[in-house]
């Protein structure tokens, strides 16, 4: 009688597929089940009786708005439909958003790196400064910045130029803009179009050999420079640096960025980097102890040490809630309206205001805010995927 042979562990688990599989199914139940849910709600609200202003309909989107905004990334004017003013307020959030993200990371982990710091002195003063900037209300943080930036800077005639080509007053703040007229916009798409192209190489070279995209990561940067070089050189233009220049009572060149616009990314993003310093503060403190002591071994300096022993992994251990404090900007964008800045938030206010369509609006505006957000998750999601901790 033939004995049977026992199976290993390893010839058990499931095939990949089957495993990939297995992980999809219940992201996909998680996704498809709010979408049906919302739907149901929809249907049954459309069966009702309806009141007017209640009733789900797009069709006034089409309608002109008859209302001008202070500042938006596309061309608008008060002739223009209501879907386009919304599409205005919506870029103009999504500015913030980016911009905020950006400003409120670096911040942040200058207050980590203080708070760790051997000086008690820089140490508890960032301490300070971090329960100050989390425990102070965002509205007040906006109303405080932009009373600071209205009242106490100077006339526009006497504007301040904290470095060559900047401009600052009670007007806002001016910078320089690179003229990518003529053979600038070619050149970009150049470089955008190369880009993309040594992307899909490398990864149709990473599927041939594991090791190709390791040595290749600057392809991409390489050949979108080539290109834009190549360009410049056939049309023979080269973009220039338009500087503001004050001229009476107005500015003339570069990029304004209003009171208002300031005022919000200053206050997103110091408030905002208080959370941030925590997070990354215990990322920091989680990255055990004889890390940076081998590499202090071997010779690396304090700056090495940072660069590539200890901010590589405390990145990783910090994805996570740093993809809430991400999401947590962009809703909390929406306190914009507050200090006047056309985001979407108040574009939606005024045209409830005018249209009445205030179920329309109220929903457009949660999916919105759903798709920026679960955009953030998803690119976060990505980076923790291809550079965070294994399962």
């Amino acid at each position: 009688m033939r004995r049977s042979i026992p199976m290993s562990a390893a010839s058990r688990q499931p095939p990949a597929e089957h495993r990939r599989t297995t992980r999809i199914w219940p992201s996909l139940l998680a996704s498809v089940l709010p979408v049906a849910l919302f739907l149901a709600v929809v249907a049954v609200w459309q069966s009702g009786p309806q009141r007017p202003g209640l009733a789900l309909d797009l069709s006034f989107l089409a309608y002109p708005a008859n209302f001008d905004l202070s500042e938006s990334l596309i061309r608008y004017s008060g002739a223009d439909s209501y879907a386009r003013a919304l599409l205005a307020g919506l870029l103009n959030t999504l500015l913030v958003s980016a911009c905020a993200i950006a400003l409120a990371s670096g911040l942040g982990l200058l207050l980590a790196a203080a708070r760790l710091s051997s000086n008690p002195l820089l140490s508890r003063l960032a301490a300070a400064v971090v329960e100050a900037v989390r425990n102070v209300p965002l509205l007040l943080q906006l109303f405080a910045w932009y009373a600071l930036l209205t009242t106490s800077l100077p006339a526009l005639r006497s504007a301040w130029s904290p470095l060559p080509g900047v401009l600052l007053s009670n007007r806002g703040l001016w910078l320089p803009r690179l003229d990518a007229a003529g053979a600038g916009w070619w050149a970009a798409t150049a470089a955008l179009l190369a880009a993309l192209l040594a992307i899909a190489w490398l990864r149709y070279a990473a599927r041939k050999a594991r090791h190709a995209r390791r040595g290749w990561r600057l392809v991409p940067v390489a050949a979108a420079l080539l290109a834009a070089l190549a360009v410049l050189l056939w049309r023979g233009q080269w973009p220039q640096w338009e500087l503001p220049t004050l001229q009476g009572f107005r500015v003339t060149g570069g990029v304004s960025l209003s009171p208002e616009l300031c005022a919000l990314l200053a206050g997103l993003s110091v408030y905002t980097s208080g959370s941030l310093a925590e997070v990354f503060r215990a990322a920091i403190r989680a990255v055990p102890t004889g890390q940076t002591e081998a590499a202090k071994a071997i010779g690396l300096g304090v700056l090495a040490r940072w660069r590539k022993v200890v901010l590589p992994q405390a990145a990783r251990i910090a994805m996570a809630p740093t993809t809430s404090q991400y999401v947590n900007i962009v809703k909390n964008s929406s306190l914009a309206v507050a200090i006047g800045f056309p985001d979407v938030m108040s574009v939606s206010n005024t045209i409830i205001n005018q249209s009445g369509q205030a179920v329309t609006m109220v929903l457009l505006l949660m999916v919105s805010y759903c798709a920026i957000g679960l955009l953030i998750a998803w690119l976060m999601h990505g980076l923790e995927a291809r550079h965070g901790q294994p399962d």
